[in-house]
């Protein structure tokens, strides 16, 4: 028998085996992609980054934040302040009171202004990490017990981003990892809606992982929380959510993660939960704690940012291995694409590692980042990390879908080294892969990172020069941390102003000049006031702008500057007004006039002074509201704004002003009446002119009081006030006019009688009208003198001055009447005669009295014609003017009367005979003389009887 002898030879060997992993999106995508950011706050971990050089310090704000440069971060999450330690500091709260309001304490504005100027579509995020004990007086630590002040609060820091550097808040959180209150979530919710801001999301409720998810089921069970919540927020997840998390369909963020030490273990980790924060629990969104580590390697929790810079004194930074383990998504994504679905893009591999996949919202850009981090060499801070091996694979992608036909994927690579004395490769630029009908296969090493991408991606990714080396704090040091004193400059005007604290107050102060305001807070609101004044104005933020606001009113003036002058803005005008500093007095000029007012203060109150004249203002506030007072008369005018512009009312009247701008002047208007002044400055007094007119005035001040002249005539008038009331006096006289408004227009009445005048603008010429006639005259200037027209007659008279009393004159003729008032009625005299007569008003109509006689004749219109009534008869006379003189015409005869004056006495003559007839006042009687004769006769009013006389009477009553 013969025996074969078999030796089975043991030989080790490797067989390669190649896994497949598709790349599919023909049954659609998975959920959306939110980003990777940062956080800068719990607290105080940015502090010194605001103290390094300029050169370094934006070269690491670039590291963090420019696009395709660096991290390239797509969301900054900054502390909201609460005036409590939490972590590694204090970070000050935008209101240490509830009546204090302050946006510049601290420095996370400056880091949101400063991320926002490299990335203008980065997301901010704010929460707070602690809040200041007034929100819960109760002693009790519990913001949630007074959920609206605390939403308010919140809404508050929102607010003053915007308004004081421009800057969004789109995110907002409820408190950090502290147990989240259902009614403060909502309330919130609410208060920010109240307050226009619907844009910002509310995210919850950034705490640990053991209290995170259970939100959820709140949300499945709660429809307005549900509406409340836009996406849920976990800590330190473990890169793992809940089956009712991803049902409540929310985006799930890892709202705070990574917080490890930033050496090349903290990469790993970084490098890790980027991919399996979705991989593993479907998270969208992962911000690190922290941003940076720029606070001393003494504090807890050293070097645990995405780089380091702890070193100012110096200059040194270091660029950690996270930053550019985040540029493999950053720089080739944007928030708004979208994952693949598992098993379709993203996933796991056979031997360890993970991927993901991501397209672009137009579908022309798809990007691949795979990890094959191990398990000692991505050790995150917390929480433990469950066991599992990684090795070494080649691994094949087959792409389908709208990509099938891609021929190359740019590549990007990291490979992490441990060994001693061996360096590791971070985000370097590898040959481009091959893709053949859709297919790329990959030899895969353990702890490296690869991002497979359409995106051409060729910019300089880091400064050629290093930063300086660190060095020892420098000692000794010295600090004395006095008080010193700010200076306000307005560049390019002499605009200067001192800023520093009196008894605890912030005053800004006017160098060479009395001007001292007191700057502190109202309900949040900045507030300033001039101390030993009522006068109190709010400060705060418009869509960028300045808005100056008096509160209790709707007055709100926007602050801008122009040319390196100030500006002061009334919006939804054109009333803009310059403002800037002359001889340490600060002067407002309207621009494109000669209008400069100089402001300054008298004894504690702001004083408004037209240079060169007299013409001084106090002014001060009154219940809120801005009051005009000229000093040593009783002219009070209160100020405020209605629909954006600005109104002069006489409190106590219904005299209200609109004030505005046309073509660089300033107009006065009375709203809904057509009487609209220009007012400007001409020899530094103010002018006041009717447009389309020459009505032009001079206002002036004399003794105390306003004074209007018309230039060229001795027309002076006083005006000041009287029981809330305006009041145009004449002085040397007893006339006394009050002025107030009806309905929009301006009502002139003669106080303890009817008489009512109303006062507007037709064409661009004054009109006066008695209400409830037709009598309308038009008042307008001729050769610097007044004149009264009415229209569609000839009968035009010139007003002006005689010995400080009002005189009427018909050009052309000798007839001149002298107007005053006697016992609060309108009397117009015939000088040098005894002809003295009482004007009133009856039901809305002027009449015409002789004093101690019955007779009395009512005035009104008819087609544009005076008429002159004798009340209970029919007779009723035409009035108008031919050649210059007044004409008294009986309607439907022949009868018509010249009317004109001879040696101070009225004479009456009919045209074509020689009837003249002197008409002059006895003992209060009506005398008719005819000269030559011993003809008089005495006239008076019995029952309407003698037809001839009332003629002659209605001839003088006209005029």
């Amino acid at each position: 028998m013969k025996f074969v002898a078999f030796i089975l030879v043991y030989v080790p060997f490797t067989f390669a085996f190649t896994d497949v992993y598709k790349i599919d999106d023909t049954d659609g995508l998975g959920r959306r992609f939110d980003g990777i950011g940062g956080i800068s706050g719990g607290g105080a971990t940015s502090k010194l980054l605001m103290n390094y050089p300029e050169k370094q310090r934006n070269e690491i704000l670039d590291y963090l934040f420019l696009p395709n440069y660096g991290a390239s971060l797509h969301i900054l999450k900054v502390e909201i302040g609460g005036d409590g330690q939490s972590t590694d500091g204090t970070e000050a709260s935008h209101m240490h009171d509830p009546w204090d309001e302050n946006y510049q304490r601290g420095y996370e504005w400056w880091l949101m202004v400063e991320a926002k100027k490299r990335n203008p579509d980065i997301k901010i995020y704010g929460l707070p990490w602690s809040f200041p004990g007034w929100l819960n007086p109760m002693g009790q630590r519990n913001p949630y017990r007074f959920p609206v002040l605390t939403s308010q609060y919140v809404v508050k820091w929102i607010q003053g981003a915007y308004t004081y550097y421009n800057v969004t808040v789109d995110f907002v959180g409820i408190w950090n990892e502290k147990d989240y209150d259902i009614v403060y979530i909502k309330t919130l919710r609410k208060e920010l809606d109240k307050a226009g801001l619907q844009h910002v999301r509310v995210v919850a409720p950034d705490s640990p992982r053991i209290n995170d998810w259970k939100i959820s089921a709140d949300i499945l069970n709660d429809p307005e929380l549900d509406a409340a919540v836009y996406a849920i927020g976990s800590h330190y997840p473990g890169t793992l959510s809940t089956k009712q998390a991803v049902e409540t369909g929310k985006p799930l963020w890892a709202s705070e993660d990574y917080s490890t030490f930033n050496d090349l273990t903290g990469g790993g980790c970084w490098a890790r939960i980027l991919n399996q924060n979705y991989v593993n629990g479907n998270m969208t969104g992962t911000i690190s704690w922290n941003l940076i580590a720029a606070y001393y390697d003494t504090l807890p929790f050293t070097r645990d940012g995405l780089m380091t810079a702890e070193s100012p004194w110096s200059g040194n930074y270091v660029v950690e291995s996270p930053i550019w383990i985040t540029a493999h998504t950053t720089h080739f994504t944007q928030r708004g694409w979208n994952y693949y679905r598992h098993g379709k893009g993203s996933g796991h591999f056979v031997l360890g590692g993970s991927y993901v996949s991501l397209t672009s919202p137009d579908g022309k850009d798809l990007t691949i980042v795979i990890e094959t981090m191990s398990h000692d060499h991505s050790l995150c801070i917390r929480p433990p990390l469950p066991k599992y091996t990684v090795n070494k694979q080649n691994v094949k992608f087959e792409i389908h879908g709208q990509f099938a036909n891609l021929t190359k994927l740019y590549m990007w690579k990291t490979v992490f080294n441990f060994k001693k004395n061996s360096s590791s490769t971070f985000f370097k630029q590898q040959v481009p892969v091959e893709v053949i009908n859709g297919e790329f296969n990959l030899d895969l090493d353990v702890d490296v990172v690869i991002t497979l991408t359409t995106v051409a991606n060729k910019n300089n990714k880091s400064y050629p020069s290093p930063p300086p080396p660190a060095k020892e704090f420098p000692l000794p040091y010295n600090e004395d941390f006095e008080n010193r004193s700010q200076v306000l400059h307005v560049p390019g005007t002499r605009d200067s102003r001192q800023l520093y604290m009196v008894d605890g107050s912030q005053v800004l102060y006017v160098p060479g000049t009395r001007d001292s305001r007191q700057l502190y807070m109202v309900d949040w609101s900045q507030v300033l006031h001039v101390p030993g004044t009522r006068d109190s104005r709010q400060l705060y933020m418009v869509d960028g702008s300045q808005v100056l606001h008096v509160p209790g009113t709707r007055d709100s003036r926007q602050l801008y500057m122009i040319d390196g002058s100030q500006v002061l803005h009334v919006p939804g005008t054109r009333d803009s007004r310059q403002l800037y500093m002359v001889d340490g007095s600060q002067v407002i000029h309207v621009p494109g006039t000669r209008d400069s007012r100089q402001l300054y203060m008298v004894d504690g109150s702001q004083v408004l002074h037209v240079p060169g004249t007299r013409d001084s203002r106090q002014l001060y506030m009154e219940d809120w509201s801005q009051v005009i007072h000229v000093p040593g008369t009783r002219d009070s005018r209160q100020l405020y704004m209605v629909d954006g512009s600005q109104v002069l009312h006489v409190p106590g009247t219904r005299d209200s002003r609109q004030l505005y701008m046309i073509d660089g002047s300033q107009v006065l208007h009375v709203p809904g009446t057509r009487d609209s002044r220009k007012l400007y400055m001409i020899d530094r007094s103010q002018v006041l002119h009717v447009p389309g007119t020459r009505d032009s005035r001079q206002l002036y001040m004399v003794d105390g009081s306003q004074v209007l002249h018309v230039p060229g005539t001795r027309d002076s008038r006083q005006l000041y006030m009287v029981d809330g009331s305006q009041v145009l006096h004449v002085p040397g006289t007893r006339d006394s006019r009050q002025l107030y408004m009806i309905d929009g227009s301006q009502v002139l009445h003669v106080p303890g009688t009817r008489d009512s005048r109303q006062l507007y603008m037709v064409d661009g010429s004054q009109v006066i009208h008695v209400p409830g006639t037709r009598d309308s005259r038009q008042l307008y200037m001729v050769d610097g003198s007044q004149v009264l027209h009415v229209p569609g007659t000839r009968d035009s008279r010139q007003l002006y001055m005689e010995d400080w009393s009002q005189v009427l004159h018909v050009p052309g003729t000798r007839d001149s009447r002298q107007l005053y008032m006697v016992d609060g009625s309108q009397v117009l005299h015939v000088p040098g005669t005894r002809d003295s007569r009482q004007l009133y008003m009856i039901d809305g109509s002027q009449v015409l009295h002789v004093p101690g006689t019955r007779d009395s004749r009512q005035l009104y219109m008819i087609d544009g014609s005076q008429v002159l009534h004798v009340p209970g008869t029919r007779d009723s006379r035409q009035l108008y003017m031919v050649d210059g003189s007044q004409v008294l015409h009986v309607p439907g005869n022949r009868d018509s009367r010249q009317l004109y004056m001879v040696d101070g006495s009225q004479v009456l003559h009919v045209p074509g005979t020689r009837d003249s007839r002197q008409l002059y006042m006895v003992d209060g009687s009506q005398v008719l003389h005819v000269p030559g004769t011993r003809d008089s006769r005495q006239l008076y009013m019995v029952d309407v009887k003698y037809y001839m006389y009332l003629e002659l009477e209605i001839v003088d009553s006209c005029i």
